[in-house]
């Protein structure tokens, strides 16, 4: 794994490293480690394969991350591979398929999906900064819908569970979950997470905080 300063504390680094070799040995199965180095994919480019190093990663545009998988992709490599930036949103996606994905989660933000019985889920995200694909009127109006929606999922949350404190950021992981909010840290990074909520009238029924590597459902 290439060492920066997102690793800062090595004993407590390599048993989740362990973890993540046993799984992998588990899901591929071998009987041993095979020989050679091993690369996560925050250490590699998406789309090339290949180790992006220390310098690199540090120049203002030589590497970039996908909007939607969050893995590191070098731009010269977005641009080879025709990934263009999406002008409406102002981002980048290392593949047709993520962009796909991501413009259609984007395009399903604050909008109540109806379901039987009277019941409707919403898909939800922090919204902060500007938001190119909406005219002010709608994006004001979007800003306000999931922030609100946010807050009382939060305060459901705080009501029934205690504190999760992540014990090297001193970071407490439940707003972080449910507001969605990033870091430089990857351990407390919940950017690429989306929070549905559940609910029927004016009541919250259920949420649930989804990413493409996880599912965390929280019922109430």
């Amino acid at each position: 794994m290439l060492m920066d300063h997102r690793v800062n504390d090595l004993p407590e680094i390599l048993p989740f490293l362990f973890i993540q070799v046993l799984i992998f040995i588990h899901f591929f199965s071998f009987k041993e480690i095979p020989d050679g180095n091993w690369y996560c994919v925050q250490c590699t480019c998406q789309i090339c394969g290949k180790v992006v190093d220390e310098k690199e990663a540090l120049l203002p545009l030589g590497v970039l991350k996908c909007s939607q998988c969050q893995n590191m992709c070098r731009l010269s490599c977005l641009l080879k591979y025709n990934c263009v930036k999406n002008k409406a949103f102002d981002t980048w996606c290392c593949s047709a398929t993520c962009q796909g994905v991501y413009l259609g989660l984007q395009a399903n933000i604050g909008r109540p999906i109806l379901l039987s019985d009277g019941f409707r889920w919403t898909l939800l995200k922090c919204i902060n900064g500007d938001q190119h694909a909406h005219s002010a009127q709608s994006f004001l109006a979007l800003k306000a819908e999931c922030n609100s929606k946010l807050a009382v999922a939060l305060q459901m949350m705080e009501e029934y569970f205690n504190p999760m404190v992540d014990p090297r950021s001193v970071v407490n992981m439940i707003p972080q979950l449910i507001y969605n909010w990033g870091s430089k840290f990857p351990c407390v990074d919940c950017s690429r997470f989306y929070t549905v909520v559940l609910e029927k009238g004016d009541t919250l029924i259920a949420l649930a905080s989804i990413s493409k590597v996880m599912l965390c459902l929280l019922l109430f």
